[in-house]
């Protein structure tokens, strides 16, 4: 199920995070009401995996300030991402029966988090990624909204079609969203969109 897109506009200094709706366990699918996106603090986040993980994060999750203490350095963002947010993300996962011990190994589910202009994906064994682009997505449908976004860009900064310049990120992502839908099972409309301003 799903597909969740996350987008950084530069320019604008806005981050956006769009999802379907659809609920699905391989057998049957739902339209739920609850979103797959969500702003908490100064972050966005858009889930796949469980809607129990998605109702911990936005509900439970207690998110460490990065401002540093007295007598001590502020932490690289990348940095802080790995540590204090993470050890939150599974601290917040455990106790509340969500996150599982496989193999010695503490397993959870798959996320984005935009914050201060940056993108990263939280993977289900907690690993922090960021990529170079400047979107991102998760989810049964991830390769085909990418597919749209990457097509989008490069038509951007093609001549022949600069008129693309003008297109705004919030529909970038619904295209990217609705080729999901068009092309792989478990997306569905409405899509949700939010987005937050960074400084």
């Amino acid at each position: 199920m799903t597909c969740v897109v996350g987008y950084i506009d530069h320019g604008n200094k806005t981050m956006y995070m769009g999802a379907d709706s659809c609920g699905s366990n391989h057998y049957m699918h739902q339209n739920r009401v609850d979103p797959k996106v969500f702003k908490k603090g100064k972050m966005l986040f858009g889930f796949t995996s469980s809607f129990r993980m998605g109702n911990l994060l936005r509900f439970k999750l207690n998110i460490l300030s990065r401002t540093a203490k007295k007598g001590q350095k502020k932490k690289d963002l990348y940095e802080y991402m790995c540590t204090d947010f993470i050890d939150s993300v599974i601290k917040c996962l455990q106790e509340n029966n969500y996150a599982k011990l496989e193999h010695n190994v503490v397993r959870g589910g798959v996320f984005l988090v935009a914050t201060e202009g940056r993108l990263f994906c939280i993977e289900g064994d907690f690993q922090v990624g960021e990529v170079r682009d400047h979107y991102q997505s998760v989810g049964l449908g991830d390769g085909h909204a990418l597919g749209a976004l990457s097509a989008m860009d490069f038509m951007e900064e093609t001549w022949d079609y600069k008129e693309l310049s003008n297109i705004s990120a919030e529909y970038k992502i619904r295209t990217a969203l609705a080729c999901a839908e068009k092309h792989s099972e478990g997306v569905e409309r409405p899509f949700i969109i939010e987005k937050l301003k960074w400084r």
